[in-house]
């Protein structure tokens, strides 16, 4: 083997060109497969930092369709889970609000969760520093303690060594640090940076007080020594049937699932960078198809040489693995360059993917041993993948036929079938990359032109900030809204501003029951229920929403004055077929106060991705009474809103200095935000198609010009007999289009089978698209037929008198 490694270095040695294109193409596709490795890795397959991570299991209501990604569980629900359980060990509840961290030079948002006592034994983990929270200080009323994320520790407190015991302030009261988690520990999410303990009252487990609808809470355990998870899950099927009685009656029905906790934490994730791997996967089957077509014309070459090694008594095993030994070079040559091209390329891809997307651990991808292990195996298998076909067919020459050839002449092909085969599996697989390229980008573009029903440029929304109560965001009364908005209207630039509850895109629906006065209520209690919400006079000028018939609200429609509603398109199709609704009264609930309507708005999208244009009923701000509702700031500007962030954020701090001001963003960015999963997969599909189409392109120049060149002196032949050049351009071209048509057929099956693991991402295009098929098949042929034209000119210049004394 040292003897065949020398040799096989010195002949690569011998012919760079060739090395350093085979090199070249293979660290490519290695470097693609190992950048790609490192991210699935951390993300999918290396176990989560607790104490035995596989029996980790978190319970989950089904969720609603339409409605939000998880369905609810309650405290009360969690109470009686934890006494009931016997599959499940150190069932856990954490509570996720966001902390106002006050009293300090800058006050902040920050994302903690409310935890029950169970958490710290379930994970396995102790603080870095400090201590656990004690079983009295998860008693209502005791003092506030909190334990910081190592992350937090060092941001905001330059991780002071004397912490411990300090008094810091969270939503308004005072809170001791009592302990520090270890680097890179958080749950249950990654952008978890502090925890507090979860004191359940008896109004929230069991009193049938307000709070109990007022949030959901997660809930995880460990399974139990002997259990299995469809034990837990038959379990949780029988004790989660009931569900809480104060929930709605569609949530109360729907089933309690157990999950693996780390399938459900990469459960949204997990198909898009499966369909990535198996891109790049692609990426590698063509240039291991090209770099084979290269070893294949080599080998043709190099017929003599392997004749004479054969006349001096080399066998074929002897030969094939002699010519098997190069190509694992070859390969490991790739390998290590594909190596450090990852490394560095890898940097770029997590930032690119952090930026612009929210898959978890992505901090944690690096190159590791596992990493590096999986490219020496990746690097043994292409060399044997795309030498084994080339050894074999060289080792399998005519002796007595080669050597009889003349020393001028070059030794006859063999092969060309299996060099025809492998181009037609490039333009197959490249077809495959094209194709689901093509349909993200015509989902992407498609969600891009969705009519949302207002305009989203130059609009700025942000919460209104208020005081919070045990974690939750208050708001402020009424009087200082109105003033707020006052004081934002006389801003520079400001063209508009308003108020909402429920926010288009925010990832709010708030909903209930109407009638309308005068008529029985529907049968079923979907056909009564509709999304509503309360906004102020000129929210629909900041919004741009347009007016159907009737009117918008004034600064007249106050408490106190006679109640009026706004309702959309689809509700009116609903309750009034064929009516002008304006004038009619609408009652929320059954035997509510009515409301005058007196405006019908086009239908506005509250979702991007998945709104059924359900019925919507709007209600004056200065309406709602005593109730301080928690809203959300919309400011139209003239001019970049971006701009305005600054006066914005002034304004609302003049009001109160002690607010933390919450996260400004434009209505632009929150599109972007709900569809950047599906851009990003976009991206890196277009950019494996863009390269898989060269490499295509590139195996169709030459294996037509290799046959181009095995047939000089029957292309002579023919001109010498009167073949005019467009004939012999014809030809030429014509097998270019020939095996590109094959591939394309090939390909298009493939892609019908293969892109409906996309379908999830699409958006307003199937999965089988005739339009997306045909432009990509037609852009594939495009490029085969010019990778084919230029050696066919090449052809069509040849003299047939060289041509003739060459043969």
């Amino acid at each position: 083997m040292i003897h065949d490694l020398r040799y096989a270095q010195r002949v690569l040695r011998s012919s760079p060109g060739f090395t350093a294109a085979a090199v070249f193409t293979l660290a490519l596709g290695i470097g693609a497969n190992s950048a790609l490795f490192s991210v699935v890795n951390a993300v999918l397959l290396r176990p989560l930092p607790y104490r035995d991570p596989d029996t980790l299991v978190v319970l989950k209501r089904e969720a609603e369709r339409g409605g939000p990604p998880r369905g609810i569980i309650t405290p009360a629900e969690f109470v009686a889970w934890r006494d009931q359980v016997r599959s499940v060990e150190h069932l856990t509840a954490a509570w996720s609000p966001t902390f106002a961290l006050t009293g300090v030079e800058e006050p902040e948002e920050i994302q903690g969760h409310m935890v029950s006592a169970n958490v710290f034994p379930l994970l396995g983990v102790e603080p870095f520093l400090g201590r656990r929270f004690l079983p009295e200080e998860y008693n209502p009323g005791a003092e506030g303690v909190v334990i910081l994320s190592h992350r937090l520790w060092i941001r905001r407190f330059s991780a002071e060594s004397g912490i411990l015991g300090r008094k810091i302030t969270l939503n308004g009261a005072p809170a001791a640090i009592i302990g520090i988690l270890p680097a890179g520990l958080a749950f249950p999410s990654e952008q978890s940076e502090l925890w507090a303990p979860m004191r359940l009252d008896a109004e929230q487990t069991g009193g049938g007080g307000r709070m109990r609808r007022l949030f959901a809470i997660q809930v995880f355990g460990r399974l139990k020594a002997g259990s299995a998870l469809s034990q837990a899950q038959a379990e949780m099927k029988t004790l989660g049937a009931a569900g809480d009685p104060m929930l709605l009656a569609r949530d109360r029905g729907r089933p309690v699932e157990v999950l693996p906790a780390l399938e459900e934490m990469v459960s949204n994730i997990r198909p898009a960078l499966l369909v990535l791997a198996a891109s790049v996967g692609f990426i590698l089957l063509i240039g291991c198809a090209n770099v084979a077509n290269l070893l294949l014309a080599r080998a043709a070459a190099r017929q003599g040489e392997i004749a004479v090694r054969s006349a001096l008594g080399a066998s074929r095993g002897r030969l094939v693995r002699q010519l098997l030994t190069e190509s694992l070079l070859l390969a490991s040559l790739g390998a290590a360059a594909g190596l450090l091209a990852s490394s560095f390329s890898l940097r770029a891809l997590v930032r690119f993917l952090s930026e612009a997307t929210q898959i978890p651990r992505l901090q944690q991808v690096r190159l590791d041993l596992p990493v590096i292990a999986f490219t020496l195996a990746l690097s043994i298998v292409t060399g044997i993948v795309f030498g084994l076909a080339p050894a074999w067919q060289a080792s399998r020459a005519d002796l007595s036929e080669t050597l009889k050839q003349s020393g001028g002449r070059p030794a006859t092909g063999r092969g060309g079938w299996l060099r025809n085969l492998l181009v037609v599996a490039e333009v197959a697989l490249s077809l495959i990359l094209l194709t689901g390229a093509g349909l993200m980008i015509r989902s992407v573009l498609g969600l891009q032109q969705i009519d949302l029903g207002f305009r989203p440029d130059h609009l700025l929304t942000m919460p209104v900030p208020g005081p919070r109560t045990a974690g939750m965001p208050g708001a402020p009364p009424a009087s200082v809204v109105e003033q707020l908005l006052e004081r934002l209207r006389r801003m520079p630039g400001v063209e508009a501003a308003g108020v909402v509850t429920v926010l288009p895109l925010g990832g709010l629906r708030v909903m209930t029951t109407f009638q309308v006065e005068g008529q029985p209520p529907p049968d079923r209690e979907e056909d009564r229920r509709a999304g509503f919400s309360f906004v102020s006079a000129d929210y629909f000028a900041a919004m741009g929403i347009r007016l159907a018939s009737g009117r918008f609200f004034s600064d007249q429609d106050r408490e106190g004055t006679p109640r009026v509603a706004i309702i959309n398109e689809t509700l009116a199709r609903r309750f009034f077929p064929g009516q002008d609704p304006v004038g009619r009264h609408l009652a929320q609930g059954l035997g509510g106060d009515a409301s005058r309507i007196v405006g019908l708005i086009r239908n506005v999208k509250l979702r991007l991705l998945d709104d059924d244009g359900g019925g919507f009923v709007y209600f004056p701000y200065l309406q709602a009474g005593n109730r301080r509702l928690p809203s959300t700031l919309v400011v139209r500007t003239t001019g970049d809103p971006l701009g305005r962030v600054g006066l914005l954020r002034d304004e609302v701090r003049s009001l109160d200095r002690t607010q933390v001001v919450p996260q400004i963003r434009t209505m632009e960015q929150m599109i972007a935000s709900v569809i950047s999963e599906r851009r990003v997969l976009m991206i890196l599909l277009i950019c494996l198609a863009a390269v898989a189409l060269l490499m295509a392109g590139a195996g169709v120049f030459g294996a037509i010009s290799y046959t181009v060149s095995r047939r000089t002196h029957e292309i002579g032949v023919r001109v010498a007999l009167g073949a005019q050049p467009a004939d012999v351009l014809r030809m030429v071209v014509g097998q270019a289009l020939l095996l590109s048509l094959i591939g394309v057929a090939a390909g298009a099956a493939a892609s019908l089978a293969l892109t409906r693991f996309l379908r999830t991402y699409l958006y307003g295009v199937t999965a089988t698209d005739p339009t997306t098929f045909a432009a990509v098949a037609a852009l594939l042929l495009a490029v085969a037929a010019l990778a084919g034209y230029l050696p066919a000119r090449r052809a069509a210049a040849v003299d047939p008198v060289l041509a003739l004394r060459y043969e």
